[in-house]
């Protein structure tokens, strides 16, 4: 996962907890304590290994199968958690993030 921090001001993430969600419903949760990766300022690129694992019966047993199957186009997928950031003797712990994207972007 890239991140670009485009603010002029460097941090370090210090934890992720995250849902990703397929047209709004739960298919994996991702989630790291103790990640400590630093971000670059003013527009540097940081890169996340992020490791997701999706039970694929329960995938296509759901109804998420169906809603990729008849609106592939429009069919998303969301990001949805918290994660913790530290500058310097400050620390945020659960900072609220949520970002969506379309499936077909990934294609």
């Amino acid at each position: 996962y890239e991140i670009i921090n485009d603010s002029s001001i460097s941090a370090t993430i210090t934890n992720y907890d995250f849902d990703i969600k397929i047209n709004g419903q739960k298919v994996a949760n991702v989630k790291n304590a103790s990640v400590n990766q630093f971000l670059q300022k003013n527009g540097g690129k940081s890169i996340f290994d992020i490791d997701v694992a999706i039970s694929t019966a329960n995938f296509l047993m759901s109804n998420v199968s169906l809603g990729l199957i008849e609106d592939f186009t429009n069919s998303t997928i969301t990001m949805d958690g918290t994660f913790g950031i530290k500058k310097g003797l400050f620390s945020w712990n659960k900072v609220p993030y949520k970002y969506t994207y379309l499936v077909k972007d990934f294609l």
